[in-house]
C-alpha cells in the first residue's frame, strides 16, 4: 500500500513539473513555466566576466537568447562592455536596455545614454543640468554646461561650460568649449567653433572653420565654409563664401556665391558662382554676375546721409556713376540689340524720362551729355539741358532757367531724315493758344518765316527791317 502511494505522488509531481513550477507558491501562474514568489529574496542570474561583446569562449557555444549578468568592464570603445544584463543574439552580447540603463537620468534632469557624458561612461556630465546626450562621447568633457542637446557621435565632445547649444550629427560642435546658443545640424557642422555664440549651421560642413565668429547663419553643404572669425554673415547654398575667412555682415545666396572673396564687410552676392574682381573689398554687390554695385549696404546714419554714394553697374563690376551701364555687344548692325536702355509704357499722358538737379547754386543745371570715343566732359561732346534758377557761370552759355544746346566737336548738324518733311521752329506755350510756328525749312530747301508754305529759298511774309552798323560800307 505504501509503495503504491509513492508511485501515485511521483506521477502527480511529474505532471506538475511538465506544466508549471512554483517556488514559494502552491499556485504557479498557468502562463509561466517557473513562477517565483518571495517577500525578501530575488532571482540571481548567473554572473559572468565577459572579455568583449563577441566573447564566445568564456561560455563556449552560447545558445541564442542566453541571459547572463556581466560583472567585468572591458572599456568604453564601441566593442567594449560595461557591467549589466546581456543576452546572446547569435553573434554578440547585447545589453538589455532600461530607463535606468541605456538612458540614464543623472544629476539635475540630465538624460544621458550609456556611452555618453563625462568619459563616455553614461554616468556623469559634471555639475551642469538639463542636458541631453545621446551617442558615443556626446558631452564627454562637460563640466558645468547646461541646457545642451548632443545627439550623434562626438557632438559637443570638448564642451565644458557652454550652454544652450544644439548639436546633431557626427562631430558637430566637437571643439566647442564655452560657446553658447549655437545650433549645428549635419556632419562636421561648426566642428571648430570654440567660443563663438549664436551661430546656426544646417548641413554637412556648414561653418566648419568658424572659431570665434558669432551670429552667423549657414544653410547648405559647405555654406560659409571658410569663415574663421567673421560675424553676422549669412550663407545659403553649396560652399558659399568658400574662401572668405574674415568680415562681417556679408550675404551670399546660391551655390559657390562669393567665390574667391577673402575678406570685407557688408557684401552681397546673389546667384551661382557670383564674384567680383576686388576680393577684399567691402560694400560690394553682385546679382547674377550681371548687376554690380559699390558703396552699397552702408548702415544708415542721418548725419552722414550725404555720404550715400552707391554706384550700380550693369555688365561692369566697377561702376563709376550711380547708374553705369556698359554694353558688351560688338555687332555693327543697327538693330534693337544695340539699344543700351529701352523704356516703354502704355499711358494716355506724357511718358517721360526726368532728370532734375535740385541744387540752387550758380553752376547747377540738369541735362544730358553725349561724348565721342575720343572725347571727355568738355571736348568732343554734346550737351542739351536747362540751367537752374541761379545759374551764373562765365564759361557756359545762357542765364537762369535757359535751355541750352552746346557742342564742342566739329560742325553742329541738325537734320530731318524724312525726305518730305520740314524742320520747324516755334515759340509759345504748352497751353492755349499753344505754340506758333515762326520759321520753317521745307524738304526742298525753301525757308519761310511766319509762313508754313515757303515757295522760295527765302521768303518773309511780314515786314523785314535790316540794320547794319557798318558806316564805312555802302550796302546796295
Amino acid at each position: 500500500m505504501k509503495r503504491k502511494l509513492i508511485i501515485i505522488l511521483f506521477l502527480v509531481n511529474g505532471i506538475v513539473a511538465e506544466s508549471q513550477v512554483g517556488i514559494g507558491t502552491t499556485t504557479p501562474d498557468k502562463s509561466a513555466i517557473l513562477d517565483l514568489h518571495s517577500d525578501s529574496k530575488g532571482l540571481l542570474i548567473t554572473r559572468i566576466s565577459l572579455n568583449s561583446s563577441t566573447d564566445s569562449t568564456t561560455i563556449p557555444s552560447p545558445a541564442t537568447g542566453l541571459l547572463i549578468y556581466n560583472i567585468a568592464s572591458s572599456g568604453i570603445s564601441q566593442d567594449g562592455l560595461a557591467p549589466g544584463y546581456y543576452y546572446w543574439n547569435g553573434n554578440k552580447w547585447i545589453k538589455l536596455g532600461t530607463g535606468e540603463d541605456d538612458i540614464k537620468f543623472i544629476g539635475t534632469s540630465n538624460h544621458v545614454t550609456q556611452d555618453a557624458g563625462t568619459g563616455g561612461l553614461g554616468n556623469d556630465v559634471g555639475t551642469g543640468g538639463y542636458n541631453i546626450a545621446f551617442g558615443a562621447q556626446a558631452l564627454s568633457n562637460n563640466t558645468s554646461g547646461s541646457y545642451n542637446v548632443a545627439i550623434g557621435t562626438s557632438p559637443l565632445l570638448k564642451n565644458t561650460t557652454g550652454n544652450y547649444n544644439v548639436s546633431v550629427g557626427f562631430q558637430t560642435l566637437i571643439n566647442n568649449t564655452y560657446g553658447n546658443l549655437n545650433n549645428a545640424f549635419g556632419y562636421g557642422s561648426l566642428q571648430n567653433n570654440k567660443s563663438g555664440d549664436r551661430n546656426a549651421g544646417f548641413g554637412s560642413f556648414t561653418l566648419p572653420s568658424n572659431t570665434t565668429g558669432s551670429y552667423n547663419l549657414a544653410l547648405g553643404e559647405g555654406a560659409l565654409y571658410g569663415n574663421l572669425i567673421g560675424s553676422y554673415n549669412i550663407g545659403i547654398g553649396l560652399n558659399t563664401f568658400f574662401n572668405k575667412t574674415t568680415g562681417n555682415e556679408n550675404i551670399a545666396i546660391g551655390s559657390w556665391a562669393g567665390t574667391g572673396q577673402i575678406s570685407g564687410d557688408r557684401n552681397i552676392f546673389i546667384g551661382g558662382s557670383t564674384s567680383v574682381s576686388d576680393k577684399t573689398g567691402s560694400n560690394l554687390l553682385n546679382i547674377g554676375n550681371s548687376i554690380f554695385g559699390t558703396n552699397v549696404n552702408i548702415p544708415f546714419n542721418a548725419s552722414l546721409n550725404d555720404l550715400r554714394v552707391a554706384n550700380i553697374g550693369i555688365n561692369t563690376d566697377t561702376p563709376s556713376a550711380p547708374l553705369d551701364i556698359q554694353s558688351t555687344r560688338t555687332t555693327t548692325s543697327i538693330s534693337p540689340n544695340n539699344t543700351v536702355v529701352n523704356a516703354g509704357g502704355n499711358i494716355n499722358s506724357p511718358l517721360q524720362y526726368k532728370i532734375q538737379n535740385t541744387n540752387s547754386g550758380t553752376l547747377a543745371r540738369s541735362g544730358f551729355l553725349a561724348v565721342a570715343n575720343n572725347g571727355y566732359n568738355s571736348s568732343n561732346m554734346a550737351w542739351i539741358g536747362i540751367n537752374n534758377e541761379n545759374f551764373n557761370s562765365t564759361h557756359d552759355i545762357g542765364g537762369p532757367n535757359d535751355i541750352t544746346f552746346v557742342g564742342t566737336g566739329k560742325d553742329m548738324q541738325i537734320a530731318n531724315a524724312s525726305l518730305s518733311q520740314s524742320i520747324i521752329f516755334s515759340t509759345g506755350t504748352a497751353v492755349t493758344p499753344f505754340f506758333k510756328e515762326r520759321m520753317r525749312i521745307s524738304a526742298n530747301g525753301f525757308i519761310g518765316i511766319d509762313t508754313s508754305t515757303p515757295m522760295l529759298h527765302f521768303i518773309i511774309t511780314e515786314q523785314l527791317h535790316l540794320q547794319w552798323e557798318c558806316p564805312a560800307q555802302i550796302i546796295p
